[in-house]
């Protein structure tokens, strides 16, 4: 968003941080859980699962390909796992395919009949901002700021937290 304004597409003092994602795993509702909260247990239960299903595109699914790579467990985990085009992953734990799903919590929260096991452990944790703006050539910027503020209420805080995601309004 800053490469926006600094090319003039948004006003760069309007810029307003609100949300942030991260990336997680999923069971179907009622399976077990396992251990996530280290690094050594998230890594161990990546390799002990029967599969995994993430994306081949998107962030979550992008990042978890570099970062089983780089625990040094890929072919462990890709030799069952399934690796879609795009879309929900969690829907896939309900046909029974798979025992865990990657995607962004935000995501996962949005099949029914799934379960958030937890968030990736530190240090494997990346977060996904989410900022709003005005655009530059926004006709009526009053309406334009009031709706920014709207999306930056406590009101809107709770509906991000509801939906998965951290809040990070100012205070």
């Amino acid at each position: 968003i800053q490469g926006l304004a600094r090319d003039g597409i948004v006003i760069a003092d309007s810029i307003t941080p609100i949300a942030q994602a991260s990336f997680g795993l999923a069971v179907a509702a009622g399976e077990p859980r396992p251990d996530i909260s280290t690094p050594e247990s998230f890594a161990r239960a990546l390799v002990e699962a029967r599969s995994i299903v993430y994306s081949r595109t998107g962030a979550s699914g992008l990042y978890f390909a570099e970062l089983i790579q780089k625990l040094g467990i890929a072919d462990r985990v890709n030799e069952r796992a399934v690796v879609v085009p795009g879309g929900f992953t969690a829907k896939y734990l309900l046909t029974g395919e798979c025992d865990l799903a990657v995607q962004q919590i935000s995501e996962l929260m949005s099949v029914d009949a799934v379960e958030i096991v937890g968030p990736f452990p530190e240090p494997y944790q990346i977060l996904t901002d989410f900022s709003v703006a005005i655009f530059a050539d926004a006709e009526d910027r009053e309406l334009a700021a009031r709706f920014v503020r709207h999306l930056s209420s406590p009101q809107a805080a709770e509906a991000y937290e509801k939906g998965g995601l951290r809040p990070t309004l100012a205070p």
